[in-house]
């Protein structure tokens, strides 16, 4: 049961690193019609710069990440349904997520700048996402299949 349990954070966790790093780019590109102070003009700008995001997002949110797979592994033994499961999982991926960008950056810089809530929000909009896209096997699951 713990395979299942790595397995279904494992996914949210590589697919959270893979697609919020787009989001963002988009959500800032759109808004502020650049991401760095100077306009990028070539598309492997913007390639670099998102495998550049992907290593930073990785290695910020490898602790964020066990302490993930610890609330899915306690919401799962003591949770009675799996929408109750997915709802305590996601809500708390999204303050997990908010709290690793926000939290640092609040306390280094007493402010919480533009680019950090979109990279914050894009990160918590995909854990909530992806938590309730890939299935959850539970005890109550595998009884029904």
């Amino acid at each position: 049961m713990i395979y299942k349990e790595v397995s279904y954070s494992l996914k949210i966790w590589f697919s959270t690193i893979a697609v919020a790093p787009i989001i963002f780019l988009v959500v800032d590109r759109a808004l502020t019609g650049s991401i760095l102070d100077e306009p990028m003009s070539d598309w492997y700008e913007y390639i670099v710069f998102y495998f550049g995001l992907i290593v930073i997002g990785g290695f910020f949110s490898t602790i964020i990440f066990a302490i993930f797979l610890l609330i899915v592994k306690v919401t799962v033994t003591y949770s009675g349904s799996v929408s109750q499961c997915k709802r305590i999982i996601s809500s708390s991926g999204f303050l997990l997520s908010i709290g690793t960008f926000g939290i640092p950056s609040y306390l280094f810089e007493r402010n919480f700048p533009l680019e950090i809530f979109y990279v914050s929000a894009s990160y918590g909009i995909c854990i909530v996402w992806f938590s309730w896209f890939y299935d959850l096997a539970t005890e109550e699951n595998q009884t029904t299949k």
